[in-house]
This record gives structure tokens, C-alpha cells and sequence, in this order.
């Protein structure tokens, strides 16, 4: 009866797993943390070892998935990594997937720069007490600094915009 119980569980356990990874990437780690919620240990390492050796699985695909969503939506390289250590990424490979991108990170932080800039419909009008204007001008770009660096943007990329 016991292996019948552990059969069964097996089944709905991998069945879920599948339904996860439907839906999204997950790392092993995750994977594995939401399985673990409802299921036994045992049961969800045997799952997850099983996915990842048919291909279903990969910590690769997911990591570059990743890399590439918050790349487009405008993050840095810092804040990825950070983001890739706490869904289980090796260090290794987040460099790596992370490093498809070298070369691209400083044109990507001067459009979100820009489409940040925008949005505070800030007009340089020397003509008007031009004093006030560069303590404008100067508190915009420390916000805009402030910004880039809560993305997840290195200083030598932020400070560059400003140079």
C-alpha cells in the first residue's frame, strides 16, 4: 500500500511540476521550492533530477530567459545577478548569460535615461533666472542617477550618461 501511496504522489507531484513548467522557466531550485510545499522531499528530487535530464528542466534556458526579459525592460546587469542568485543561478552561469549582453548594457541605461528624462517634461529655458535652473538641472540628473543605480546599472554606466 505504501508504494501505491508513494506511486501516487509521484504522479501528481510531476504532474504539477509540468503544469509549473508550462506555464514559465523555473530554475531546480525553484522548481524544487514550490514542489516542496506539497510534496515530499524525496519524492520532488527524484522529479526534478528526472525533468532536468529529459531536457524539461534546464537552469541555461531559464537563466537566459531571464537575462533577456529584464534586459528588455530596461534593468542592469547588478540587479539581474541579484535577481538570478535568488532563484538558485550558480554564479558561474549568471555571469555568463549575463556577459551574451556585454557591450549593450550602456546603450540600453542611456534609453531608459532618456525615456525616464521624458517623463519629467524637463525644459532647460536659460532665458528664466538661469541659477534656479542649474539647481533644477542638477537635482533632475542626481534623480536620474538615483534611478539607474535602483535598476541595477554599475556607477562607471550611470556616471558616463552624465560625462
Amino acid at each position: 500500500m505504501k508504494t501505491t501511496s508513494l506511486d501516487s504522489q509521484y504522479a501528481r507531484a510531476r504532474s504539477a511540476a509540468l503544469h509549473y513548467l508550462a506555464r514559465r522557466e523555473h530554475s531546480a531550485y525553484e522548481l524544487a521550492t514550490k514542489l516542496t510545499r506539497r510534496y515530499r522531499t524525496a519524492v520532488v528530487g527524484s522529479i526534478v533530477d528526472e525533468l532536468t535530464e529529459n531536457g524539461e528542466l534546464s537552469d541555461r534556458r531559464f537563466a537566459e530567459t531571464l537575462v533577456r526579459s529584464r534586459f528588455n525592460r530596461g534593468f542592469g546587469p547588478i540587479y539581474i545577478s541579484k535577481e538570478l542568485r535568488s532563484k538558485g543561478i550558480e554564479a558561474q552561469l549568471a555571469k555568463e548569460c549575463i556577459g551574451a549582453f556585454d557591450g549593450e548594457w550602456q546603450a540600453r541605461a542611456k534609453e531608459v535615461f532618456e525615456k525616464k528624462r521624458s517623463q519629467y517634461n524637463y525644459t532647460f529655458d536659460e532665458e528664466v533666472d538661469a541659477g534656479n535652473n542649474d539647481d533644477e538641472a542638477k537635482a533632475l540628473n542626481e534623480k536620474l542617477a538615483r534611478f539607474l543605480f535602483g535598476r541595477g546599472y554599475p556607477s562607471e554606466i550611470v556616471f558616463r550618461l552624465f560625462s
